[in-house]
Protein backbone atom coordinates (compact mmCIF):
# COMPACT_ATOMS: atom_id res chain seq x y z
CA UNK A 1 0.00 0.00 0.00
CA UNK A 2 1.19 3.46 -0.77
CA UNK A 3 1.15 6.18 1.75
CA UNK A 4 -1.59 8.38 1.94
CA UNK A 5 -1.91 12.66 2.24
CA UNK A 6 -2.80 14.04 5.32
CA UNK A 7 -5.86 16.54 4.05
CA UNK A 8 -4.90 19.35 6.82
CA UNK A 9 -0.90 19.35 6.26
CA UNK A 10 -0.37 17.37 3.05
CA UNK A 11 2.72 15.51 4.47
CA UNK A 12 2.32 11.66 3.82
CA UNK A 13 1.16 9.54 6.44
CA UNK A 14 1.84 5.57 6.49
CA UNK A 15 -1.08 3.51 5.44
CA UNK A 16 -2.93 2.25 8.50
CA UNK A 17 -2.06 5.34 10.43
CA UNK A 18 -4.84 7.05 12.55
CA UNK A 19 -3.22 10.36 12.92
CA UNK A 20 -0.69 12.40 11.05
CA UNK A 21 2.54 12.44 12.82
CA UNK A 22 3.12 16.21 11.54
CA UNK A 23 0.07 17.79 12.98
CA UNK A 24 -1.81 15.06 14.45
CA UNK A 25 -5.40 15.51 11.85
CA UNK A 26 -7.93 12.27 12.12
CA UNK A 27 -7.36 10.27 9.30
CA UNK A 28 -10.24 8.35 7.47
CA UNK A 29 -8.98 4.99 7.79
CA UNK A 30 -9.62 2.95 4.50
CA UNK A 31 -9.28 -0.44 3.42
CA UNK A 32 -9.43 -1.76 -0.09
CA UNK A 33 -8.72 -5.53 0.96
CA UNK A 34 -11.35 -7.88 -0.89
CA UNK A 35 -10.88 -11.39 0.12
CA UNK A 36 -10.85 -14.36 -2.31
CA UNK A 37 -13.16 -16.00 -3.14
CA UNK A 38 -13.48 -19.46 -2.39
CA UNK A 39 -13.68 -22.25 -4.61
CA UNK A 40 -17.21 -23.08 -5.74
CA UNK A 41 -18.90 -20.22 -4.67
CA UNK A 42 -20.57 -17.86 -7.55
CA UNK A 43 -19.01 -14.20 -7.40
CA UNK A 44 -21.34 -11.53 -6.01
CA UNK A 45 -21.45 -8.15 -7.81
CA UNK A 46 -19.92 -5.30 -6.71
CA UNK A 47 -16.82 -7.21 -6.06
CA UNK A 48 -17.80 -8.52 -2.18
CA UNK A 49 -17.27 -11.71 -1.81
CA UNK A 50 -19.74 -14.45 -1.03
CA UNK A 51 -20.96 -14.79 2.91
CA UNK A 52 -20.96 -18.63 3.36
CA UNK A 53 -24.43 -19.83 4.46
CA UNK A 54 -26.36 -16.22 4.08
CA UNK A 55 -28.30 -15.38 1.00
CA UNK A 56 -25.78 -13.98 -1.73
CA UNK A 57 -28.32 -12.34 -3.54
CA UNK A 58 -28.11 -8.26 -4.11
CA UNK A 59 -30.42 -5.99 -2.80
CA UNK A 60 -31.35 -2.93 -4.88
CA UNK A 61 -29.36 -0.26 -4.76
CA UNK A 62 -30.83 2.00 -2.17
CA UNK A 63 -29.20 5.63 -2.57
CA UNK A 64 -27.04 7.15 0.23
CA UNK A 65 -28.04 10.59 1.62
CA UNK A 66 -25.71 13.03 0.74
CA UNK A 67 -22.60 13.33 2.98
CA UNK A 68 -22.19 15.96 5.23
CA UNK A 69 -18.98 17.10 5.58
CA UNK A 70 -17.37 16.96 9.12
CA UNK A 71 -15.95 20.25 10.02
CA UNK A 72 -12.39 20.25 10.98
CA UNK A 73 -11.08 18.95 13.57
CA UNK A 74 -8.22 21.36 14.86
CA UNK A 75 -4.59 19.72 15.26
CA UNK A 76 -4.07 18.33 18.81
CA UNK A 77 -1.35 19.97 20.37
CA UNK A 78 0.85 17.95 22.07
CA UNK A 79 1.70 18.38 25.70
CA UNK A 80 5.19 19.37 26.16
CA UNK A 81 7.59 16.99 27.69
CA UNK A 82 7.76 16.79 31.70
CA UNK A 83 10.94 17.31 32.51
CA UNK A 84 12.22 17.24 36.13
CA UNK A 85 13.01 20.05 38.22
CA UNK A 86 17.25 19.24 38.77
CA UNK A 87 18.32 18.75 42.64
CA UNK A 88 19.02 22.25 43.87
CA UNK A 89 22.80 21.46 45.13
CA UNK A 90 24.23 21.59 48.45
CA UNK A 91 24.73 24.67 50.15
CA UNK A 92 28.44 24.62 50.70
CA UNK A 93 29.18 27.13 53.80
CA UNK A 94 32.01 29.59 52.66
CA UNK A 95 35.26 29.35 53.90
CA UNK A 96 37.26 32.45 54.12
CA UNK A 97 40.03 32.71 51.77
CA UNK A 98 43.85 33.14 53.29
CA UNK A 99 45.11 37.09 52.59
CA UNK A 100 46.63 37.10 49.26
CA UNK A 101 50.32 37.65 50.02
CA UNK A 102 52.42 39.36 47.24
CA UNK A 103 55.54 37.11 45.80
CA UNK A 104 58.86 38.71 45.97
CA UNK A 105 59.81 40.12 42.95
CA UNK A 106 62.77 37.70 41.25
CA UNK A 107 66.11 38.81 41.33
CA UNK A 108 67.28 39.51 37.59
CA UNK A 109 68.96 37.05 35.38
CA UNK A 110 71.65 38.51 34.18
CA UNK A 111 72.77 36.15 31.55
CA UNK A 112 75.92 34.27 30.97
CA UNK A 113 78.57 35.82 28.43
CA UNK A 114 79.25 32.44 26.88
CA UNK A 115 83.13 31.75 26.78
CA UNK A 116 84.34 31.96 22.77
CA UNK A 117 84.87 28.34 21.93
CA UNK A 118 88.62 27.24 21.92
CA UNK A 119 90.18 27.28 18.49
CA UNK A 120 92.85 24.83 18.92
CA UNK A 121 96.51 26.30 17.07
CA UNK A 122 97.55 25.39 14.10
CA UNK A 123 100.32 23.20 14.53
CA UNK A 124 103.54 25.16 12.57
CA UNK A 125 104.55 23.50 9.17
CA UNK A 126 107.57 21.44 10.24
CA UNK A 127 111.14 23.60 9.02
CA UNK A 128 113.03 21.68 6.62
CA UNK A 129 116.27 23.52 7.40
CA UNK A 130 117.52 24.97 3.40
CA UNK A 131 120.73 22.72 1.99
CA UNK A 132 122.30 25.44 0.44
CA UNK A 133 123.24 24.30 -2.89
CA UNK A 134 126.77 24.08 -3.83
CA UNK A 135 128.51 26.96 -6.00
CA UNK A 136 128.26 27.23 -8.94
CA UNK A 137 132.26 27.12 -10.49
CA UNK A 138 132.51 28.64 -13.89
CA UNK A 139 133.36 26.70 -16.03
CA UNK A 140 136.91 26.77 -17.58
CA UNK A 141 137.50 28.14 -20.47
CA UNK A 142 138.65 26.24 -22.91
CA UNK A 143 142.58 26.24 -23.58
CA UNK A 144 143.41 27.31 -27.10
CA UNK A 145 144.67 24.47 -29.27
CA UNK A 146 147.48 24.64 -30.66
CA UNK A 147 148.40 22.69 -33.28
CA UNK A 148 151.74 21.45 -34.09
CA UNK A 149 153.04 23.06 -37.18
CA UNK A 150 153.75 20.41 -39.34
CA UNK A 151 157.08 19.83 -40.09
CA UNK A 152 158.60 20.69 -43.29
CA UNK A 153 159.13 18.22 -45.98
CA UNK A 154 162.66 17.51 -46.88
CA UNK A 155 162.91 16.05 -50.65
CA UNK A 156 165.35 13.03 -50.59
Amino acid sequence: MEPNKCPNCGNLVPPGARFCASCGQAQEVTTNIIPPVPAGMPPVPNGMPPVPGADNTVAPAVPEPPAVPEPPVAPAVPEPPVVPEPEPEPVIPAVPEPPVVPEPEPEPVIPAVPEPPVVPEPEPEPVIPAVPEPPVAPEPEPEPVVEPEPEPVIPA
